[in-house]
């Protein structure tokens, strides 16, 4: 009988199912552009560290490298210098290490690469809220249904637990008589 009472939201269940995936991500088919989008970052992000890689391997920033890795400072591709030649204009500091012996520097040849990169973050990020508003806009159309819901599936929930509990303690049900009577012979102690 309570369960009659419970809606159909098929509609907003496909809608998130298509929107997110097992782990709880926005899936790249959630929209035409978010995969789109997507792909173009991780292309534009593939030629940052290609040319951050380069420029590694270049004998221009050679003599001043602490190592020979490239890392990401504030989401752009950086190379890591000995901080004593920061000041020698070899591009953008970010950020030091604790120790402060190193600098990570965006060379100049990566700006224009790392703003296309940020830019590719911000349109994603720009898509994924549009879908998210959408999703929630849907949810919020559907809400006092789904509050009706939640209340009926409490009451589900709390006669299933009633109903599990009585057969662990192999209950009796409570038999009503019109006179007083008490029988204690069978009784036992939940916990004993």
């Amino acid at each position: 009988t309570l369960a009659a009472g419970l809606g159909y939201h098929d509609d907003l269940i496909r809608m998130a199912r298509e929107t997110f995936d097992a782990a709880g991500e926005l899936r790249d088919s959630a929209s035409p552009d978010l995969g789109r989008l997507r792909r173009e970052r991780d292309t534009v992000a593939a030629r940052v560290r290609d040319q951050a890689e380069r420029l590694l391997q270049s004998e221009e920033y050679a003599p001043f490298l602490q190592d020979s890795f490239v890392t990401l400072r504030e989401d752009r591709f950086v190379l890591p210098l000995l901080a004593s030649y920061k000041s020698m204009g070899l591009g953008i500091v970010h950020d030091t290490s604790r120790t402060g012996e190193t600098v990570f520097i965006e060379p100049t040849a990566l700006v224009e690469l790392n703003n296309r990169l940020k830019v590719a973050e911000i349109e994603i990020r720009r898509e994924c809220r549009r879908i998210l508003e959408e999703l929630a806009s849907e949810v919020s159309q559907a809400a006092a249904g789904l509050r009706q819901d939640r209340t009926i599936l409490t009451k589900m929930d709390v006669l299933t637990a009633a109903a599990r509990l009585s057969v662990a303690y192999e209950g009796e049900p409570v038999e009503i008589v019109d006179e007083p009577i008490l029988d204690c012979r069978s009784l036992r102690h939940p916990l004993l």
